[in-house]
């Protein structure tokens, strides 16, 4: 418990590291390639910190290197895996076959150019960090949708399984580790905290759980010829 109320952010990405382990473990082969694969695509979301802490929150890590802390690099990888995860299990019988590798990088430049592009540009607009961050997620929802309407299930999917989810996450460690809500930066956020939970987190992880499934679908998922697979 000590080192909970030290390190909240540590543990709070290592208790989202194991869940997504097991989860991954558990479930069907092609929904465990796709949150790995996702997992592993929002790994240099750990860079955004740089535009986080301090404005948005300081939060307390273990240590850091470049301002990037471990803590930061488990949160890049396990909350989208587990957006992931949770979007593709109802439907991974529709998830379609992976795309060939060759595809794969012109694909991730365009999620880069409208995730990534979009928080730098509000950013440089001084656009307030808690609207830039729910502002660009929803960007980025907003593009994949477009670009591939047909995956709509995938989106619902994941709005309300990864949002709830993540509430009752976040709401555990503060319930653990009471000192925790107080790294936010009180005077960023916009002030309504539904569960005790800011608002801006809500809207972020139902902007997550929508945009980055869409986002690791149209990376890593072939969606002209859909497969069935047994668990």
């Amino acid at each position: 418990m000590e080192l909970l109320q030290s390190y909240p952010y540590l543990m709070s990405g290592l208790a989202g590291l194991l869940i997504l382990g097991i989860l991954a473990r558990l479930g069907p082969v092609s929904v465990r390639r796709f949150a790995l694969a996702g997992a592993a695509m929002a790994l240099p979301c750990a860079f955004q910190t740089w535009l986080d802490a301090p404005a948005y929150w300081t939060p307390v890590r273990w240590f850091t290197l470049k301002g990037v802390g471990l803590e930061d690099v488990l949160c890049a990888y396990t909350l989208p895996g587990l957006a992931c995860l949770l979007a593709a299990w109802p439907l991974s019988r529709t998830l379609g076959p992976p795309r060939p590798w060759s595809e794969r990088p012109r694909r991730y430049l365009v999620i880069v150019a409208a995730g990534l592009g979009s928080r730098l540009i509000l950013h440089a607009l001084a656009v307030p960090v808690g609207a830039a961050l729910v502002g660009s997620t929803a960007i980025l929802a907003a593009v994949m949708l477009i670009l591939q309407p047909a995956r709509w299930p995938l989106a619902v999917a994941g709005a309300f399984l990864f949002t709830p989810f993540y509430f009752l996450l976040v709401k555990a460690v503060f319930l653990l580790a009471p000192g925790y809500p107080g790294q936010w930066n009180q005077a960023a956020l916009w002030g309504p905290a539904p569960g005790g939970v800011p608002a801006e987190e809500w809207l972020w992880s139902l902007g997550l759980g929508i945009a980055w499934p869409l986002a690791t679908a149209y990376v890593c998922q072939d969606q002209t010829s859909p497969r069935k697979e047994a668990a």
